[in-house]
């Protein structure tokens, strides 16, 4: 497990993100201890021999209400500015039109 890939991304949520809706509209994206530990440190932590990420597609499944479109937006903004990914795209799946362009919306918030 390499820690340090896991935390890069904490750092630009909290440092470079914030959130732009309801009671935390404005203020610093700061994940929450289990967004870390079950989704971002796995996600990001565990690398190949070569050292690049092991896992490349992730299916988040947790209860309405609880960030995931949120999240999400703050991943893509993640892939799309990381700097070692030239030319990086970014894709939402969702299950409609709609519900994609939540997560769209919400990322293009955050960088206004």
């Amino acid at each position: 497990m390499d820690e340090e890939k896991a935390e890069k991304v904490k750092r630009f949520f909290e440092e470079k993100l914030k959130h732009s809706k309801g009671i935390y509209a404005r203020t610093p994206f700061i994940l929450e201890k289990w967004q870390y530990e079950k989704i971002i440190k796995p996600l990001y932590g565990t690398l190949n021999q070569d050292g690049t990420r092991q896992y490349r597609t992730c299916l988040i499944m947790i209860g309405r209400k609880n960030g995931k479109t949120t999240l999400v937006a703050g991943l893509a903004l993640y892939h799309l500015f990381d700097k070692n990914e030239m030319g990086g795209e970014v894709y939402y799946a969702a299950v409609d039109r709609d519900q994609a362009s939540l997560a769209f919306n919400e990322a293009a918030q955050m960088v206004r």
